[in-house]
């Protein structure tokens, strides 16, 4: 019962922990909107880290909330059981990963109480194994991403620039370096793209087929393999070409919530064939 009573206060303390959290994300993104307006592109890119970690942390507190909620509804098998191992799968990772958030989660006191207890129940072994991710820890990737933010790759960075830029209605010179805004993933599957597409314009089907065929590469090993140097690029470019009077059309994006996991690259059509 005292653990069920330490978890409701900790659901509690999180609810107001999320709200401020909202509050400076909104904060901050009105703040980098107004960078763009005035033309600081490089300042904007330095706020949008910040925004990004508090994105994440915002993102991780919603994850806890949900572990409390499988903790609460599991107390009859954490009370019976003195093992960890022997219980549910899910209540276990659920354990693991709140010892785990416990050290990453300075501001939600009760978590780091509710490790203490854990730490009693089941042993400094399994506290320890969480909280340094040792072999055998059960803590969930998610977790582990959004508590885990060292450095934010560039290309987020412009891709979150991108999406304040359209909330807020601010024409970026896009146009004027000869960039339209899109991940270099994007950028690099779209050339692959065109390419295959002009080889089947130029050449019959059974030509294609009798030459060697080409290994297709996949979203996420063009990803993988992105050239820094082109976003570093990028970036300069676009501040050299954001203070141009030209207006450039306004790429339309989804929000961060679905643009951390883009599905697909719209292809163009292919050239129609002569002679057919």
């Amino acid at each position: 019962m005292e653990s069920k009573r330490l978890i409701e206060q900790l659901q509690l303390h999180l609810a107001a922990q999320k709200h401020r959290r909202e509050s400076i994300i909104r904060q901050s993104r009105g703040d980098i909107a107004q960078l763009l307006q005035n033309d600081q592109l490089q300042q904007a890119l330095t706020r949008v880290q910040q925004l990004y970690k508090d994105q994440c942390l915002l993102a991780a507190y919603d994850q806890i909330n949900q572990l409390c909620e499988c903790i609460i509804n599991s107390m009859p098998h954490i009370s019976q059981q003195q093992a960890w191992q022997c219980l549910p799968i899910d209540v276990s990772q659920a354990i693991s990963n709140l010892i785990f958030a416990s050290s990453r989660c300075g501001d939600l006191p009760e978590l780091h109480v509710l490790r203490s207890l854990f730490k009693i129940r089941y042993g400094s072994k399994f506290e320890n194994t969480n909280v340094e991710l040792l072999p055998g820890n059960l803590v969930d990737s998610k977790m582990k991403e959004n508590l885990s933010v060292n450095s934010v790759p560039e290309d987020v960075k412009l891709w979150l620039i991108n999406g304040i830029s359209y909330e807020y209605n601010i024409h970026l010179g896009f146009q004027d370096c000869g960039h339209s805004f899109r991940p270099q993933w994007q950028e690099k599957a779209e050339v692959l793209d065109l390419d295959i597409q002009d080889i089947c314009s130029d050449s019959d089907e059974s030509s294609i087929l009798a030459s060697k065929p080409r290994t297709p590469t996949t979203t996420k090993s063009l990803y993988n393999d992105m050239d820094r140097s082109s976003t570093d690029s990028l970036v300069k470019s676009l501040s050299q070409g954001h203070s141009s009077s030209k207006k450039a059309p306004r790429s339309v994006v989804d929000s961060w919530n679905s643009s951390t996991s883009p599905s697909s690259v719209t292809k163009r059509p292919a050239k129609p064939r002569l002679g057919v």
